[in-house]
């Protein structure tokens, strides 16, 4: 991955299988329990009232499985095609309705969803900045936007491209996206509410 190269960005995810495995065995929760920061991500769009969900960056499509599975109105993103091709099989197999965009091609559609979840995704990404602008813009007004955004040096994932998200976090602030949860006991998500 070359961190200032968009094209060779897409292509790594695009292109990898080793990103498939790797990211099902961290679902699997082979590694650590950090992806049951989804099940707490669906408590808390129940007890919001939220109705219709993304998940940005939504690799091997665990949220989407999830949320789907739970009756919302559910939206996959992604910049790989052949993870959303993979999620698709995933949700089809269990009948599950879900919408698809392949972020290469498309934009979100503005204000199209309750709640957004972004669970490890911002470290991988070219321009986080960009990046949250267009999910406040997807979110509807009082919508929520449930992630991690932080990353630690790791030799081991060399795509990890992002570690300081100060930029991120001023340009989140200026957007009127307020803070409204932390987990400051298990993980570290934070939950942002569009005002």
């Amino acid at each position: 991955v070359l961190a200032e190269n968009r094209q060779s960005i897409e292509q790594f995810y695009d292109e990898s299988p080793a990103m498939l495995h790797e990211l099902m065995w961290w679902h699997a929760l082979g590694d650590h329990l950090s992806p049951l920061a989804y099940v707490l991500a669906l408590r808390f769009a129940q007890q919001h009232g939220c109705k219709s969900y993304l998940d940005f960056g939504a690799g091997v499509g665990a949220g989407g499985l999830l949320f789907a599975s739970h009756g919302l109105q559910t939206t996959l993103a992604d910049i790989s095609s052949s993870l959303l091709r993979f999620s698709a099989w995933r949700l089809g197999v269990r009948k599950l309705p879900a919408q698809y965009i392949d972020l290469k091609e498309c934009e979100l559609p503005s204000e199209g969803f309750d709640i957004i979840t972004a669970m490890d995704v911002f470290e991988h990404l070219i321009d986080p900045v960009e990046s949250v602008e267009k999910l406040w813009n997807a979110l509807k007004p009082g919508g929520f936007l449930y992630g991690r955004i932080s990353a630690e040096e790791d030799e081991d994932r060399p795509q990890h491209i992002v570690h300081d998200f100060g930029p991120t976090f001023e340009r989140m602030r200026a957007l009127g996206l307020v803070e409204v949860w932390r987990d400051d006991w298990l993980w570290g998500h934070q939950v942002f509410q569009k005002l």
